[in-house]
C-alpha cells in the first residue's frame, strides 16, 4: 500500500516502489501472488489465498496482514 499515491503528495513527486517482479499469469499455484514482493508476508501467506474482506467505502482487500 506505500506504493499508492498520497493525496497529500507533492505533485511530480516519485512514488514508493514494490521490489520484486510480478509474477506471470498462472504461475502462483497457492497462496498470495504478492508474497515474494511484500515484506509482510508469513507462511500462511505463501499457503493460502486470503479471502476479500470489506473494509468499507468501497474498499475490499485480500490480505491476510491488512493493517
Amino acid at each position: 500500500m506505500r506504493a499508492r499515491p498520497a493525496l497529500d503528495a507533492t505533485p511530480g513527486a516519485p512514488l514508493n516502489a514494490i521490489p520484486g517482479s510480478v509474477p506471470l499469469p498462472g504461475t502462483v499455484k497457492s497462496g498470495c501472488r504478492f508474497t515474494a514482493r511484500c515484506a509482510r508476508a508469513q507462511d500462511i501467506c505463501r499457503q493460502e489465498m486470503p479471502p476479500l474482506e470489506d473494509l468499507g467505502d468501497g474498499h475490499h482487500v485480500r490480505c491476510w496482514y491488512p493493517h
